[in-house]
């Protein structure tokens, strides 16, 4: 495909359409419907944060006891000395860092769930007081949990109706985005 945007010709090179950075959106955007692969490898850090937060995995579990145990993940920042896959992860946290950004050394969320919070399926206005940023109590207040009794929390994408992770919506989400191009919309409608 390089070739026939910026290939050569007759021992020529040949006039430059475009960008790549121009050419790699949706066809709505401009673009000829190929995704830029900077964004593509950031879906894909973004699903390996998503697995170890969200599943139970022997990778994950082995990272968990060595490098959270009295700590939450969020809240971790990596040091001198442990390992590059480590740094790796921790540097693929999604962007999305809620809590965390709130986090002190006498206050690392010490792997707390959501249900620590509730009090027979309702918010324990004391507790997320006491460990939430002020900003963000009633925004938290406001949240709705189903809460089952027995049943652990679970990870939700809020970017998916069905709360399911999938690299396309954290492709979209962390994309650069243009303004649709009107004509091309009228015409590909």
């Amino acid at each position: 495909m390089a070739d026939f945007f910026w290939g050569w010709k007759n021992d020529r090179k040949q006039y430059h359409w475009s960008s790549w950075k121009n050419l790699s959106f949706p066809y709505e955007e401009g673009g000829i419907g190929m995704r830029n692969l900077k964004d593509v490898c950031m879906a894909f850090k973004c699903k390996q944060w998503w697995i170890f937060r969200s599943k139970h995995t022997l990778r994950g579990d082995f990272l968990r006891a060595k490098y959270c145990q009295r700590s939450n993940p969020i809240s971790k920042k990596w040091d001198t000395g442990e390992s590059l896959t480590w740094k790796h992860l921790i540097h693929n946290k999604l962007g999305v860092r809620p809590l965390a950004n709130f986090s002190n050394e006498s206050n690392r969320f010490n792997n707390s769930t959501v249900a620590e919070f509730l009090i027979e399926g309702q918010w324990n206005l004391e507790m997320v007081i006491q460990h939430a940023p002020h900003s963000m109590v009633a925004s938290i207040l406001d949240e709705y949990i189903q809460y089952q009794q027995g049943v652990p929390d679970q990870a939700l994408w809020k970017l998916n109706s069905d709360g399911n992770f999938t690299c396309s919506s954290a492709w979209n989400d962390l994309r650069e985005k243009k303004e649709q191009d009107s004509i091309l919309c009228l015409y590909l409608a």
